[in-house]
C-alpha cells in the first residue's frame, strides 16, 4: 500500500497566492518521487481554487472567508474525518502559520490523526518580532519536523526545537516548477532598457513612495512597468516613463525580469525566485521582515537595498540604478545570486518527508 500523504494549507487574498502554488509542486514531487498518495486540503478563495484547477489539482476545497473560525474549525475536522478515516495519513504537512494554536486548539489534529508525522513549512511567529524566525517556530500542533526558509539565513542549518527536527535556510526553498524551467537572467540587447517592478501584491504605502519617486524628471530618461493588479495604481502612476500593467502569472512574470537590465523588487517570495534566475536587483523592504531578509542578502553580496520610507528616496533609487548601469557590476550580482540558491530545496524537503514516513510506517502498518 502507498505511503499517505496529506497537505494542508492556506491561499488567499490575505495570505498570498503562493502558497497553492508551493503545495501543488509538493504533491507533484511527492507522488512522483515517494510514490506517495497524496492529497491537498485548501483552505481559501475562488482565486486560489481556480489556479488549483487549472493546474489540474483536484484538491479538497474549503472557503476560508465565508465561516467564522469556530465553525471553521468544526466544519474542518468533520471533513477530513470523513475524507481520511482515523489513523490514516501517514504525514500531514501544514503550509504556512494559518493553522496556529490560537486558531485551531493545539489538540485538534493529534486528535484526528494520532499515529501520524506532522510536518510544519514556514511556521513563524506572529508576535515577538525580536526572536529570529528559524530559531523559534509558532506550533500549530506538537510538529515532528519544521521547515523554514523564506525569513531565514541564506544557507542550510539544522537544529532542533520544543522536541521537533528544525531544518532552516534558503537551501530548503521550494522554488515553482516553472521557475526550475526557466533560463537564468542574461545582459539584455541594447534597446530593451524597460526596468520592471514589482512590490508585492497589495498598493502598500511604499508602493506609492516609490513609485511617486520614480514619476519625479529625476527619473525621465529611464522607463519603468510596474505589475500591480490594482486598477488605481493605474489610474494614479500610468504616466510619464512609468507603466501600470497587470501582474503575469508564472512563466510570463520570470520572463518579464529576465529580458530586463535589472529589477527592482520587494522582499518577499519573488526576491527569492528572480535571485535563483540570478537577476540583478534594487530590494526594496516592505515591513519588518522584509528588511531582515534584503539585509541578509546584501550581507551575503548580492542586492542593493532601498529603504522606502527615507527621505532621500530618490538619491538612493538614482545611486543604486547607476551602479547596476555598470555591466561588471550587474553580472557580478548576477553570479552571487545564482550562488545563493541552488534550486534543490524541493529533494532536501522530500528527503525529511521520507524520513518522516519511514518513522510512522510501523506504526500504521
Amino acid at each position: 500500500m502507498a505511503d499517505r500523504v496529506l497537505i494542508i494549507t492556506r491561499a488567499d487574498s490575505t495570505t498570498g497566492y503562493e502558497h497553492i502554488l508551493r503545495s501543488i509542486t509538493l504533491a507533484r514531487h511527492f507522488r512522483t518521487e515517494l510514490d506517495a498518495d497524496t492529497q491537498i486540503v485548501l483552505l481559501g478563495d475562488e482565486n486560489s481554487l481556480g489556479y488549483a484547477r487549472r493546474q489540474k489539482e483536484q484538491a479538497l476545497f474549503f472557503p476560508s472567508w465565508e465561516l467564522r473560525w469556530a465553525i471553521r474549525h468544526q466544519l474542518l475536522a468533520e471533513l477530513l474525518q470523513r475524507r481520511y478515516p482515523f489513523y490514516k495519513p501517514h504525514v500531514i504537512v501544514f503550509d504556512t502559520y494559518a493553522f496556529a494554536d490560537t486558531y485551531w486548539g493545539r489538540g485538534l489534529f493529534r486528535q484526528l490523526f494520532p499515529l501520524s508525522a506532522f510536518f510544519g513549512l514556514d511556521i513563524y511567529p506572529h508576535r515577538n518580532r525580536q526572536q529570529r524566525p528559524e530559531r523559534k517556530a509558532y506550533q500549530p500542533v506538537a510538529l515532528d519536523y519544521i521547515v523554514n526558509s523564506q525569513l531565514a539565513p541564506f544557507g542550510s542549518n539544522e537544529g532542533e526545537i520544543d522536541g521537533a527536527l528544525l531544518y532552516y535556510g534558503t537551501d530548503y526553498l521550494v522554488l515553482p516548477l516553472e521557475l526550475m524551467a526557466t533560463p537564468p537572467w542574461r545582459p539584455p540587447q541594447r534597446g530593451n532598457d524597460t526596468i520592471p517592478i514589482f512590490l508585492g501584491g497589495r498598493p502598500s504605502t511604499a508602493a506609492h513612495r516609490v513609485l511617486s519617486a520614480l514619476s519625479s524628471t529625476r527619473f525621465e530618461h529611464r522607463r519603468f512597468c510596474f505589475f500591480s493588479n490594482h486598477p488605481k495604481l493605474a489610474q494614479k502612476f500610468a504616466q510619464g516613463g512609468v507603466t501600470v500593467n497587470r501582474l503575469p502569472h508564472g512563466v510570463e512574470f520570470y520572463r518579464a525580469f529576465r529580458s530586463a537590465p535589472f529589477g527592482i523588487v520587494s522582499c518577499g517570495p519573488r526576491l527569492y525566485d528572480l535571485t535563483y534566475l540570478g537577476m540583478p536587483l534594487i530590494m526594496v523592504p516592505i515591513g519588518a521582515n522584509e528588511v531582515s531578509t534584503a539585509q541578509k542578502a546584501a550581507d551575503a553580496g548580492f542586492g542593493l537595498i532601498v529603504l522606502p520610507r527615507e527621505r532621500d528616496l530618490e538619491e538612493q533609487l538614482e545611486q543604486a540604478m547607476l551602479r547596476l548601469d555598470a555591466p561588471e557590476f550587474a553580472r557580478d550580482q548576477s553570479e552571487r545570486g545564482r550562488l545563493l540558491i541552488d534550486g534543490q530545496g524541493i529533494h532536501r524537503v522530500t528527503a525529511i518527508v521520507e524520513r518522516a514516513l519511514e518513522s510512522v510506517r510501523g506504526k500504521l502498518a
